[in-house]
């Protein structure tokens, strides 16, 4: 027995040495000046599964499911949220009830592939913001959820909704989620407050946050890929979205909104969420959707397969909205108008070095491409837009409408374009027959103070373009139309103005020699042919040789005629100009 105990002594003072070590031996990271104990070093990283208990644990790492108290791994994760724990090892956890963030909460995996976290949650979110949340970070996950819909369905993958709106402040603030991969969410999820309609689950729904920037995100098979509601200066960045029922991005009611980089593509069933908004909007679904946004930024970024829905892009009552530097693609899997840009009073609006390129669809029988329309109701209202510097390619086996319509549902609308520097036609030689009604449709409006101008059409082999600008039920209102350039590159282009006339006409008459002028004296008027002036136009003259002196003049006198004529008002007597040409350039008076 006395050898037993003294066993049993050592042991014990060698463990309390041991612990007495790990507090006291001096441990220098290399490269630092600071020196801690071993004990310290120990405590660095704290795991999620060290609030997991062991047997969970073990199912967790070896990925199995099965046997898996969702409950008792929930409780684990948030305990570890909850005590500043930031490290999710590799493993399966799956859970029954909501994970909430608290400000300063971080939670890094192991990777995409790696650390998932599985929801069994129906009907609400698997992350969740407290009130007044600040400095969240989220990096290195796969969130899955159960691939249900309706009742039975995950709720929201990660919602970061203000839990206190009253206060007037944003929240979530300055917080940061990237390098997840989020998929299956396919059930109802809060919108705002528990008390308010619910919206299709979201990978990730944004409500009342301030700075908050998605990053490297995936999302797939989600109800909404992402939404951002009521935010100020938040950001999406380098993120994919894939195989949304409803919208892969949609942004209502934000300031300073930008999304850049990304990948949204097949999206849209076609029917409205029938939860959100509370405002009630034709919107449908589709692949992006700007609406009462103020500052609203979508750049170089890439979009295609619309499932069904108005629009691959729409623009409702938002104001500068940009649309810049996109690869545009405006498909539809379904029989509807194959349409990539539909904007709807929407003032300040900006579409520039825009890539839109077409593809056939089964439905190329049925439908044509209607690249861009610009819709006003209002008669007070004054929609701006300037859409520059395009490229608009066609493809063979379905045809196009327009690449660009401004109209409204009356001519009193008032639509005020800049449409310059945009680029009509592919590449080169089509492989087959490629008709293109007309690229500039202008309808049902009143087109104010703006300009279609400096476009180039090209017609390459087998291409028509049946007309570059076209007209009808229009009033226009100080507008400059053309000059353009038309290039049928062994295509044809039928016509390049229909219903409406470019607004500077040049010719240049035949040689004329003045006779001999006294003082104040005036050639005879003289009458030259300029297809398409009409009375009430200004017309400016000039002469290619010296008038020393003497002043020419011109006017509009009949439909598609200009009268001139020459004025000695020098004071010589005579005076006997040399030969020379007159040149006239007609600028179309519209209606004030």
């Amino acid at each position: 027995m006395c050898r037993l105990a003294l066993r049993f002594s050592f042991i014990a003072f060698a463990r309390a040495w041991v612990r007495q070590q790990a507090t006291s031996i001096a441990f220098q990271q290399g490269g630092s000046t600071y020196v801690r104990s071993f004990d310290a070093k120990a405590r660095d990283v704290r795991s999620v599964l060290d609030y997991i208990p062991a047997s969970q644990a073990a199912l967790v790492v070896a990925n199995t499911t099965a046997g898996q108290d969702p409950a008792v791994i929930a409780a684990g994760i948030q305990a570890a949220l909850d005590h500043g724990a930031t490290w999710m090892p590799a493993g399966t956890y799956r859970v029954d009830t909501p994970l909430v963030l608290a400000s300063n909460a971080c939670l890094i995996g192991a990777g995409r592939r790696r650390t998932i976290i599985q929801s069994d949650i129906p009907g609400d979110s698997l992350f969740k913001t407290a009130a007044s949340v600040a400095f969240v970070y989220l990096a290195d996950l796969s969130l899955r959820g159960n691939g249900l819909t309706g009742a039975e369905g995950s709720g929201h993958a990660i919602d970061f909704i203000d839990g206190n709106t009253g206060d007037s402040t944003y929240s979530p603030q300055q917080c940061v989620v990237e390098r997840l991969d989020i998929r299956n969410f396919l059930g109802q999820g809060r919108w705002r407050d528990a008390g308010a309609s619910t919206v299709a689950a979201c990978a990730v729904m944004l409500y009342n946050c301030l700075q908050v920037e998605l990053r490297d995100v995936y999302t797939s098979n989600n109800g909404h890929g992402v939404i951002f509601d009521t935010t100020q200066n938040c950001r999406l960045r380098n993120c994919a979205c894939d195989s949304s029922t409803k919208y892969a991005l949609l942004a209502y009611k934000n300031e300073n909104l930008i999304i850049d980089s990304c990948d949204l593509v097949s999206a849209g069933d076609g029917v409205a969420d029938p939860g959100y908004p509370a405002e009630a909007f034709d919107w449908g679904s589709g692949i992006v959707l700007s609406a009462r946004n103020r500052g609203f930024v979508l750049s170089k970024s890439k979009m295609k397969a619309r499932v069904a829905g108005l629009a691959t892009i729409q623009s409702h009552y938002s104001y500068g909205d940009r649309i810049v530097e996109n690869w545009i693609r405006g498909d539809a899997q379904t029989d509807v108008p194959h349409k990539a840009i539909y904007a709807r009073s929407t003032p300040g609006l900006v579409i520039s070095r825009n890539s839109f390129d077409p593809a056939v669809t089964p439905f190329s029988a049925t439908q044509k491409y209607e690249t861009i329309e610009l819709y006003e109701t209002a008669i007070y209202h004054i929609f701006s837009a300037s859409i520059t510097e395009n490229t608009f390619g066609e493809v063979v086996g379905m045809g196009t409408a327009y690449h660009i319509k401004l109209g409204g549902d009356a001519n009193t609308r008032t639509i005020r374009p800049i449409v310059e520097g945009n680029i009509f036609g592919g590449a080169g030689a089509a492989a087959g027959p490629v008709t293109i009604d007309t690229d500039i449709l202008v309808k049902d409006a009143r087109i104010s103070t703006g300009r279609i101008s400096n476009n180039t059409h090209v017609a390459w082999t087998n291409v028509t373009r049946t007309a570059g600008v076209t007209a009808s039920n229009v009033t226009l209102a100080a507008m400059k139309i053309g000059p353009s350039l038309w290039s049928p590159n062994g295509g044809t282009i039928t016509a390049s103005y229909v219903g409406i006339s470019e607004s500077d006409l040049t010719i240049t008459s035949a040689a004329f020699n003045p006779p001999s002028l006294a003082a104040g004296a005036s050639t005879a008027i003289q009458t030259t042919t300029v297809v398409g002036a009409a009375l009430g136009d200004t017309v400016w003259a000039s002469w290619s040789a010296s008038l020393s002196g003497a002043v020419i003049q011109a006017w509009v006198s009949a439909a598609d005629t200009v009268s001139w004529f020459i004025q000695n008002q020098n004071g010589a007597n005579p005076l006997d100009l040399a030969s020379g040409t007159a040149t006239f350039r007609v600028k179309k008076a519209w209606a004030a």
